[in-house]
């Protein structure tokens, strides 16, 4: 809890820094709160947001939902030809996740990230899977 409480702090001074005419892109809280494993804070803010809009700490969902939607495809297709879709599979939603947050609840979704994607299996398995 205390690092959740630490977020909200830093969150919250990032935003009051910016809404009084600051340029900074980022919060350093690794100089805040000492280390944990934090890269980055993705944060998602639902359409009409205010102030006031509660937030929670969500999950990353492994769900894709933007989709570049070309209205009239051919083989010289171009990006800047489609428009931003939000496509959620409710079927598949996660409970929990920043698309739930956002879709569902209506909140801010902020998600803790770590840019270490290495997997969390024992490398000990991994190597007697691949039998090396």
């Amino acid at each position: 809890m205390a690092i959740e409480e630490s977020l909200l702090h830093a969150f919250r001074e990032e935003i009051h820094y910016l809404e009084g005419g600051g340029t900074r892109a980022g919060v350093n809280l690794h100089e805040r709160i000492g280390y944990i494993d934090l890269d980055a804070l993705k944060v998602d803010v639902p359409e009409g947001a205010t102030l006031n809009t509660p937030w929670r700490l969500t999950r990353l969902s492994r769900q894709h939902y933007v989709q570049v939607i070309l209205d009239e495809p051919h083989p010289r297709s171009a990006l800047e030809e489609g428009h931003i879709a939000v496509c959620v599979d409710e079927a598949t939603l996660e409970p929990g996740s920043d698309i739930y947050a956002l879709v569902r609840e209506k909140i801010v979704s902020v998600t803790p990230l770590s840019l270490d994607a290495t997997s969390r299996t024992p490398f000990t398995k991994i190597r007697d899977c691949l039998g090396l």
